[in-house]
């Protein structure tokens, strides 16, 4: 009999993926797309990794713009990693794409544990060790008690 409910803490890092992909074969060959990535209770995004490979009509103009969360990118000019706001409970992404054959993008969202979500486990884990204490020392005192009562009802000569 101990402590019961005891866990380990929460990761202090998720990261959450999506992936976009497209094929426009009709003239404008043009397209748009909007979606959310999800982000677990306890999570909030810090920092996010756009890539990217694409098929366009070329000798005209082009656009592919992509948005993840409040970051603009032009994905045309290039790929790599944008700062986050800190966004919980999910993260709104979409696209606009026009004079594109095919297109093709991963979307990684890295976040960290929020402070309120290891405090909340902290807080769990003391309960459920806390539970185990009391459970243990009141057992011991139901001893103790059957102890000193045999003790007293005992003659002294034994």
């Amino acid at each position: 009999m101990g402590a019961s409910g005891l866990e380990p803490p929460p990761d202090a890092v998720a990261t959450y993926t999506k992936a976009l992909d497209a094929a426009y074969a009709q003239d404008p060959h043009e397209g748009t797309k909007s979606d959310t990535i999800a982000i677990a209770e306890g999570y909030a995004a810090q920092y996010a990794l756009f890539q990217r490979t694409y098929v366009n009509y070329s000798g005209g103009f082009n656009e592919w713009h992509v948005l993840i969360g409040s970051n603009w990118i032009d994905a045309t000019s290039g790929t790599g990693y944008v700062g986050m706001g800190g966004e919980t409970g999910s993260v709104p992404i979409g696209y606009v794409a026009y004079q594109f054959e095919e297109l093709a993008a991963t979307i990684e969202i890295f976040c960290s544990r929020t402070d309120r979500a290891l405090q909340a486990w902290q807080l769990k884990m003391h309960a459920a060790i806390t539970q185990g204490y009391l459970a243990k020392k009141q057992a011991y005192d139901q001893a103790r008690a059957i102890y000193r009562r045999i003790a007293e009802e005992s003659p002294a000569d034994r």
